[in-house]
C-alpha cells in the first residue's frame, strides 16, 4: 500500500503520521486482515511502528527497515563503524569493514 501524497497514494491536504495510520487500518479492514505480517520502510517503517502500538492485536509480524527506532525520550548513540554484531530485535548484524 502506498502512503497518502507517496507513489500511487492519493494527494490530500492533511499528512500526519496518525492519519497514515488511520489510511493503514481502513486498508486492512477492507482486505479483511484481522492479523498479518506488517513491512514498513522509512516513512512507512515510523507509519508501522505507529500502528502496531495502536493495534498490537492485529500483528503478527513487525519488519520495518531504515526507520529510527521510536525512543523520543532517549539519546541513541550510534558509532560509525559498530565494534561488533548489532542486536536488533532479536537477530544480530554484523557489519565488517570494506
Amino acid at each position: 500500500m502506498d502512503q497518502r501524497g507517496h507513489a500511487g497514494g492519493k494527494r490530500v491536504g492533511t499528512y500526519t503520521f496518525e492519519l497514515m495510520c488511520d489510511d493503514l487500518l481502513h486498508f486492512a479492514n477492507a482486505m479483511n486482515l484481522e492479523q498479518f505480517t506488517l513491512l514498513g520502510h522509512s516513512m512507512g517503517g515510523t507509519v508501522s511502528y505507529l500502528f502496531s502500538q495502536r493495534f498490537p492485536s492485529r500483528i503478527e509480524r513487525l519488519i520495518v527497515e531504515d526507520t529510527p527506532p521510536p525512543f523520543s525520550d532517549k539519546h541513541i548513540e550510534i558509532s560509525s563503524k559498530p565494534d561488533g554484531p548489532l542486536p536488533l530485535a532479536g537477530c544480530a548484524l554484523d557489519f565488517k569493514a570494506t
